[in-house]
């Protein structure tokens, strides 16, 4: 309230200062004459004086409720919230742009720019009622065009429209989840006539032939034999039993 009084208080003191300017040149335009002005004259310039200052409070009183309308949209509008980025940023350019169409529209009085402009508007305002639509809805951008496919087909509220476009996207996302994964599943079980390679055998050496390969080294001073107990050998190259067997294969001769 307080700032209408503001706006026409700014407005009265305007039109009176030009009203006075405007007084001043009529009064001028009498003066310079060369003839005297008569009755009809000062009613024609009076008639052409109150015209102008209809134009102008017009134009002032426009212009005016223009920016207090942009101020109270401001003021007064709902913060909105979104789930991604991309349509916020979107949504605030498509804003920006439908802003300066209705200030144009505003501006510019001509029938033929007036039509162009408002069905730019109507563009923008049905863009970003999509934008909006597709940034709330589960299905996202599928809603929106199952929406927009039976827009025409539809004469029902709008409410009822887009419940209806949500349930078909829904389903529609679902049977073709449904059918991803039952391809999946068919590729899994063999239906593809997908065979499982053989694995792979390896040959193992014998043992002989293994420790053949690994027995390069020689026995040390600290190796420990396991027949005697004596270092320096192995139990397989043992001279103790070696000699054991030479006695034992040694034939005796009896007397």
């Amino acid at each position: 309230m307080l700032a209408e009084k503001r706006v026409t208080s700014r407005l009265l003191a305007a039109t009176q200062h030009t009203l006075f300017f405007r007084a001043v040149a009529i009064f001028n335009t009498l003066n310079m004459s060369s003839t005297p002005a008569t009755k009809e004259d000062i009613q024609e310039l009076l008639a052409q004086f109150s015209s102008s200052q209809a134009k102008i409070l017009e134009d002032k009183i426009a212009e005016a409720s223009a920016n207090f309308d942009t101020k109270l949209k401001s003021a007064t509008s709902v913060k909105l919230t979104w789930k991604r980025e991309g349509h916020k940023r979107q949504y605030n350019f498509n804003q920006s742009v439908l802003d300066h169409v209705v200030e144009a529209e505003r501006k510019n009085q001509s029938t033929e720019v007036q039509q162009e402009l408002t069905s730019i508007k109507a563009l923008l305002e049905h863009r970003q009622k999509l934008i909006r639509l597709a940034d709330t809805s589960p299905s996202g951008w599928a809603t929106v065009e199952e929406y927009e496919n039976n827009e025409l087909a539809n004469d029902s509220g709008d409410d009822k429209k887009i419940t209806r476009a949500e349930d078909r996207a829904a389903r529609k996302l679902k049977a073709a989840s449904s059918k991803k994964s039952a391809g999946a599943k068919r590729f899994k079980t063999g239906d593809y006539h997908y065979q499982t390679p053989a694995p792979a055998t390896t040959s193992v050496a014998p043992a002989s032939q293994f420790q053949f390969f690994r027995g390069q080294r020689f026995p040390t001073s600290k190796d420990i034999c396991y027949a005697c107990g004596s270092q320096g050998h192995w139990r397989k190259s043992c001279p103790n039993i070696s000699r054991r067997q030479d006695k034992s294969n040694t034939p005796s001769f009896s007397t």
